[in-house]
């Protein structure tokens, strides 16, 4: 059994840091899982630091590695700016979770960003990490704290 869980620092360094810590937990596993592994704690992680609200109380932002023989689950909690965020995000992981094709979703999101770019927005990071990383994605929300979490069977 992994285990890792950290107080998420609101910088671009400590995104780097822990990313490679989680790296060096999975180097020994599948290099493609590995590398999934580590993209999207990245993703994630960039997540909380791009919308989260950083305040005195700290410690609601909370980034967690677990993993066994069967899956891997990475979690970031956060607090949020409104109920409209969460809605966004819930939105979002549900348009994914009930799709048949993430691949054209990605695709799609990609023309859109093409077509209309808008600078430091590509909300490209729950496709990346359901199609390319193959994590499933879901949220649990309370207030203005939420709760994503990317699980990835290994046994499939």
């Amino acid at each position: 059994m992994i285990e890792l869980k950290k107080t998420i620092k609101q910088n671009n360094l400590f995104i780097d840091e822990l990313t490679e810590e989680v790296g060096e937990i999975v180097k020994n596993t599948n290099s493609e899982i590995a590398h999934a592994t580590v993209m999207v704690s990245h993703e994630l992680l960039e997540n909380v630091i791009k919308y989260g609200i950083f305040n005195d109380d700290q410690n609601l932002n909370v980034f967690q590695l677990e993993s066994d023989n069967n899956s891997i689950k990475i979690s970031v909690t956060n607090v949020v700016q409104s109920e409209k965020d969460i809605d966004n995000i819930v939105k979002r992981i549900s348009t994914i979770n009930q799709s048949n094709n993430v691949l054209d979703l990605y695709q799609k999101r990609l023309l859109e960003i093409k077509n209309n770019r808008v600078q430091g927005e590509s909300k490209l990071g729950f496709y990346k990490i359901n199609y390319e990383g193959k994590f499933k994605l879901q949220s649990y929300h309370k207030n203005n704290i939420i709760t994503i979490v990317a699980i990835r069977n290994l046994k499939e």
